[in-house]
This record gives structure tokens, C-alpha cells and sequence, in this order.
């Protein structure tokens, strides 16, 4: 089973094969869904599901 690195960068290979403007907007939704949905521990040892 892919591991999340192996599957953004699947998604990041996808959005730029797309273009320039696939690639730009895609990355800012991407990021968005990440920092809303996962949060790092104070402690830098991992990270959880916020939402």
C-alpha cells in the first residue's frame, strides 16, 4: 500500500502534466486540504487528523 509521499507525488505528476495553471492551482488546493485536514505535533514525532 502506498504510503502518502508516494501518493502526492502522484497527484503533484498528474497536476503538472496538466500545465502551468493545473499545476499552480492545484498545488494551492492541495496544500489548503492538507493544512485543514492534518496537523503536526508540538513535538515534530508525527501527524493526526484534525477534522
Amino acid at each position: 500500500m502506498p504510503g502518502l509521499t508516494e501518493y502526492l507525488s502522484g497527484v503533484l505528476n498528474v497536476l503538472a502534466d496538466n500545465g502551468l495553471w493545473a499545476a499552480t492551482l492545484g498545488t494551492g488546493f492541495l496544500t489548503a486540504f492538507l493544512s485543514f485536514y492534518y496537523e503536526q505535533y508540538a513535538d515534530g514525532t508525527g501527524w493526526r487528523v484534525v477534522h
